[in-house]
This record gives structure tokens, C-alpha cells and sequence, in this order.
């Protein structure tokens, strides 16, 4: 199972998803992150973001709100791009927050294997079959990193 600090991804809380931004954080930025306000209040919209949106929406979206801002960015400003849709996904966020944070360059390579197939306006079938290959390659790998 995917964990982090001994606890499944799923059973994440605020807290939880606060310690994952930080090392998202740190991982991309190669330093520390700065508190830039009142923790309280970051955990409070962090629950307020996940009652709203859903867990991996959440996880999915503060991992493309790092990667495409400079290192001055908060949990808040990154949050309040939701309301635009301009971090979130459209696609599974959970396969898509589980490939992006944890997986391997050959699995981000199946990824956007994936991705340019499910963009495909006029699918063959033979490209539909690959598309659906590829989706259960990825949903088998992401499954079996949570057994």
C-alpha cells in the first residue's frame, strides 16, 4: 500500500495531506517549506478542500499547484486556484496523484501513453484496445502498491 508515516493514502486527514505537500515541497524545490501564515488555518482549508473536492482531487491538485509555481507558493494560493479548476485533473485523480508522486519513470512513460490515447478525438478501436491495455497495466500497478 502506498503510505506515508505508516498510514495508508486513503485514511489520509489534514494533517496528513499538509505533511505531503511539504515533502512534495521539498522533493521539487530542494528546501524546506516556510510556513507563510497560521498552520491552523492551512489544516482548516485543507479540510475544507477535501470535504469539497474529494482526497486525491486534493493530493492531485497541490502536487500540480508545486510543479507548475515558483517555491514562493502556499497551501492557500494553491488552494484557492481549485475554485478555477486550474490545478485539478480531469482525469482519475487517485491513479493520476498515485503515478505522478510515486511512480517510476517507466510508469509516467505508460502515463502519458495513456494520456495521448484518451485524447485521441476519432479512436480506432485497435487504439482503444491499447488505451484500455495500458489503463489496467497502470490501475494493476497502482493496486498492487496498496497490497
Amino acid at each position: 500500500m502506498v503510505k506515508r508515516n505508516g498510514k495508508p493514502l486513503s485514511d489520509f486527514n489534514s494533517q496528513d495531506v499538509r505533511k505531503e505537500f511539504t515533502w512534495l515541497y521539498s522533493r521539487k524545490h530542494h528546501k524546506d517549506y516556510i510556513d507563510k501564515g497560521f498552520i491552523g488555518y492551512d489544516l482548516k482549508i485543507i479540510k475544507q478542500a477535501i470535504e469539497k473536492y474529494g482526497l486525491f482531487k486534493v493530493l492531485s491538485g497541490l502536487y500540480n499547484g508545486i510543479n507548475t509555481n515558483s517555491d514562493y507558493v502556499s497551501i492557500k494560493y494553491i488552494l484557492k486556484g481549485f475554485e478555477f479548476k486550474y490545478y485539478l485533473t480531469d482525469h482519475n485523480p487517485e491513479l493520476y496523484y498515485k503515478v505522478m508522486a510515486y511512480g517510476n519513470n517507466k510508469v509516467k512513460a505508460y502515463w502519458r501513453k495513456y494520456i495521448l490515447l484518451d485524447t485521441k478525438w476519432f479512436p480506432t478501436a485497435s487504439s482503444e484496445q491499447r488505451k484500455k491495455k495500458i489503463e489496467t497495466k497502470l490501475l494493476e500497478w497502482s493496486n498492487a502498491k496498496e497490497n
